[in-house]
């Protein structure tokens, strides 16, 4: 498999769009925009499925950016000649530097490959559980592998999808977000159902 010069689908989309619609089109071969697209897309399919996204994380992560920037602007702009701003510099490169580690800590031990945490199922008094929405894409690969798990559960319960990224773009680069939203939905509806187990979505699924 070669990313760089993958041919992708050669067939019409599985859901052609008008002339008219806005197709966004991108470069295959960046595997970082392809799978923030993908990411994208999913999101929009959490929320029109009718799960509501939990923010609060990722509100938690802003509020640490935010303070860091502040104390480098401190550090800074601070209207005291060196070296009588030796302590205030200390402390504001102190704060900098651990707000920076707990920043990073989040990123990669806690949200890991995190995209989405969901609250509890609009209209669906017995879905008491908020779930983890993981999604992977490594560089030259293929698949785009979907995990949806529980997040409020010791429960090793979960759903994967890899979804054949062939499938949703074309030669060109255009991508086909309401056929993957389509897949995508059918895949948090297995979850739901409590099919867990692996899933594949391709041209041979359809």
């Amino acid at each position: 498999f070669h990313y760089c010069s993958y041919p992708f689908v050669s067939e019409p989309l599985l859901y052609p769009m008008s002339e008219t619609s806005d197709v966004q089109i991108i470069e295959t071969g960046d595997s970082v925009k392809v799978k923030q697209v993908l990411d994208d897309a999913a999101m929009e399919a959490i929320k029109e499925i009718g799960f509501d996204i939990n923010y609060r994380s990722d509100n938690m992560k802003l509020s640490l950016m935010f303070l860091a920037c502040v104390a480098a602007m401190i550090a800074q702009f601070f209207p005291m000649p060196f070296p009588e701003n030796r302590i205030i510099l200390g402390v504001c490169c102190g704060s900098y530097f651990l707000m920076s580690c707990v920043l990073q800590y989040i990123v990669t031990f806690i949200d890991k490959d995190t995209i989405a945490i969901t609250s509890s199922f609009k209209g669906n008094s017995d879905s008491a559980h908020q779930l983890r929405i993981r999604a992977t894409f490594p560089r030259f690969q293929d698949q785009y592998t979907v995990i949806v798990e529980y997040l409020d559960s010791n429960s090793s319960d979960k759903t994967t999808g890899e979804f054949y990224v062939g499938k949703y773009f074309t030669e060109e680069g255009e991508f086909d977000e309401l056929g993957f939203q389509i897949d995508f939905k059918k895949h948090l509806k297995k979850f739901q159902n409590e099919q867990f187990k692996k899933f594949s979505y391709n041209h041979k699924s359809d």
